[in-house]
Parts: C-alpha cells; structure tokens; sequence
C-alpha cells in the first residue's frame, strides 16, 4: 500500500459547472490549482507539502469563492502501482515547483521536473 495526500473542497455556494461533483462530494484541488473531479484531484506525497500548497492557494480560492469553502486535507491508501506511484510524483513536482516559485495562480505553468 501507498500512502499519499489529497485535498477536499466543499463550496458553501455551488457553480452549475461543479454541481454533480459537489453533489457527490468529488470535488478536489488539482495541482493546477484549479477544482476538479476525481480524474485531476493532485496527488500529493506529503501532509506537509499537502499543507504549504493548499496555505499558498488559500488567497485565490478566497478570491474565486467569497460566499466561503471548506477545504481540508485526506490522507489516502492505495495499492502500490506503477501507475499511481508516478502520479504521485507527477502531481508533487507541479506542487513543488509552485511552492517554490510562489506560483498559485491557475493559468500560469511552472516548470516541474520530476526527480
């Protein structure tokens, strides 16, 4: 089993475009800092990388949803495949390098290299 970290949002106020997703509370943080379903929720390796990245977007999602959110950090397990394992990374590097650019705004790339 793997061991990793996603984030949840509920909106206190649904969009139309996201109303299934909330419904079924399938809504999540990409590591685009966008809300996503469970195709582009970010899978992220660490609590602690969980924490700073959804402290650095705390601004725009306050900006973007002022009727108010609720955003929290899930800790997941899932079976240790190929595929999830480079997920992980993918997601993390994106997170990494935002955090380290200071970059948290969605249609801005930042340059992830995965280690």
């Amino acid at each position: 089993m793997i061991n990793y970290w996603i984030i949840s949002v509920q909106l206190n106020e649904g969009k139309a475009s996201l109303f299934v997703q909330q419904d079924r509370d399938e809504l999540f943080l990409s590591a685009n800092v966008r809300l996503a379903g469970l195709n582009k929720v970010a899978h992220i390796e660490s609590e602690e990388m969980a924490e700073a990245f959804l402290a650095g977007c705390k601004p725009k999602l306050n900006k973007r949803y002022s009727n108010g959110y609720v955003a929290e950090i899930v800790e997941c397990r899932g079976s240790d495949s190929r595929q999830l394992r480079e997920q992980i990374l993918q997601d993390s590097a994106i997170i990494r390098a935002r955090l380290q650019a200071g970059n948290f705004i969605a249609n801005h790339k930042v340059d992830a290299a995965v280690d």
